[in-house]
């Protein structure tokens, strides 16, 4: 059984994974869930 996650971030733009990296260095298991699987635009 995959391990839980205490947080997911839905959106790897700017502000999703700004929250995500905050949630990080707090001790939570974060996942991040975008639309693609590599960067593109900004």
């Amino acid at each position: 059984m995959p391990e839980p996650f205490d947080l997911a971030v839905v959106g790897g733009g700017l502000l999703g994974l700004a929250h995500a990296l905050a949630a990080a260095r707090g001790g939570r298991r974060v996942v991040v869930i975008d639309r693609d699987a590599r960067a593109n635009g900004a």
